[in-house]
């Protein structure tokens, strides 16, 4: 909860939130530049298309087929990610620690 009172969810907003109250860290790139629309296809991959791939393996009713097949997805999915760093880079965004 802010000191507001207002509440922040969802992984992407919040670390962008806290990027944006601290600029001096440098954990974000700054808004309406092409370097925060990379930071923001990162986070929107993690959350959706990586993160959730997961669920299956930690799930109480999954099938052994269903287990076999998520963490089939998520090979795959980390895959897409090591080619992003295959270029030498050390995070994900170049060699700048973000928070993706």
């Amino acid at each position: 909860m802010l000191e507001t009172g207002d509440v922040v969810t969802e992984g992407a907003a919040v670390v962008q939130y806290i990027a944006d109250r601290f600029p001096e860290a440098g954990l974000a790139p700054a808004n309406g530049t092409l370097e925060r629309t990379r930071l923001q296809e990162q986070l929107n991959f993690i959350a959706s298309e990586l993160h959730k791939a997961f669920s299956p393996l930690f799930s109480k009713t999954a099938s052994a087929d269903a287990k076999e097949a998520a963490a089939a997805q998520v090979g795959k999915r980390l895959g897409n990610v090591e080619t992003l760093l295959s270029d030498g880079r050390a995070h994900l965004l170049g060699d700048a620690f973000s928070v993706a």
